[in-house]
């Protein structure tokens, strides 16, 4: 069947109005898919108002989910509006009205059903050899502009070469023994290790050398923490401290002070007495 009648108040019929209610539009379309899925087919010899698939097929030519097809369809069939019967894994609609409408089209139209197909063979084949339509004009062609690159960002600036290092410096990092944050260790360096202080700072870096060889170099501090404590001077002018109670040298640190103890009191000595004075009333 080539032509449905479509009437214009089909959605304010009673019926389709109730379901629309419950499931919203989306049930009208689902029930003129069905038409339209039904309704193709048939032709003369061949007037089956009815088609059988799975639910997952009418779900996937009425573009919806197999749940939501389930739902309207109940809603239909409550209204009479189709009628469904299930054979297996087969789901048979049939809409009863299709016959009705295609009738009363062939009686308004005055056309025989071989004037029907007759028409549609001719409808069939003036479409077929119809002309393909011409391309438009250039200028009526739409050009997307493509799309304006996005800005570079600027790269970063390259970092700035470090000074060159001094030979006192130099002379200090090539004989601490532990070669790490040179870069700034020789900042602290030159900002803060003045004219004459190079050969304390030596003088101090070789007398803790024992110390700090003896323990491991993962263990030993960095240069620049070694410079910022300002560890050379705990060696400057002071022999150079044992390890400590523990055993563990102590690297860097200040030298024990060195206490006297005064010799024993006789016993018969006199104890000297302190008396505190009385603070009367004024």
């Amino acid at each position: 069947m080539r032509w449905i009648k479509h009437m214009t108040a089909a959605r304010s019929d009673k019926a389709m109005a109730l379901v629309s209610e419950i499931h919203g539009p989306v049930a009208i379309g689902i029930y003129w898919g069905l038409i339209e899925e039904i309704a193709g087919p048939m032709e003369p010899g061949k007037m089956t108002s009815s088609a059988s698939h799975s639910v997952a097929k009418w779900a996937s030519i009425l573009d919806t989910s197999s749940r939501t097809f389930t739902k309207i369809c109940k809603s239909l069939q409550t209204e009479s509006l189709i009628f469904c019967e299930t054979i297996g894994d087969r789901l048979t609609i049939s809409i009863p009205n299709i016959l009705k409408y295609k009738d009363e089209y062939a009686r308004k139209s005055g056309q025989t059903q071989e004037q029907e197909q007759k028409q549609i063979r001719a409808d069939t084949e003036q479409i077929q050899n119809r002309a393909p339509e011409p391309e438009p004009p250039a200028a009526d062609v739409l050009v997307l502009a493509a799309p304006e690159p996005k800005p570079k960002r600027h790269p970063k600036a390259a970092k700035s070469e470090p000074l060159p290092y001094s030979d006192e410096f130099l002379e200090f990092y090539n004989l601490y023994p532990k070669a790490t944050t040179k870069a700034e260790a020789f900042e602290w360096y030159r900002e803060n290790i003045k004219n004459g202080q190079h050969a304390e700072v030596m003088a101090g870096l070789r007398a803790a050398m024992p110390m700090l060889m003896a323990s491991e170099e993962n263990y030993r501090p960095d240069p620049i923490r070694w410079l910022r404590k300002r560890r050379f001077e705990d060696y400057g002018h002071a022999p150079i401290p044992s390890a400590g109670g523990n055993g563990k040298p102590d690297h860097g640190v200040k030298p024990r002070l060195d206490f006297h103890v005064a010799a024993p009191r006789p016993a018969n000595a006199e104890i000297p007495k302190f008396e505190i004075p009385k603070v009367g009333k004024a």
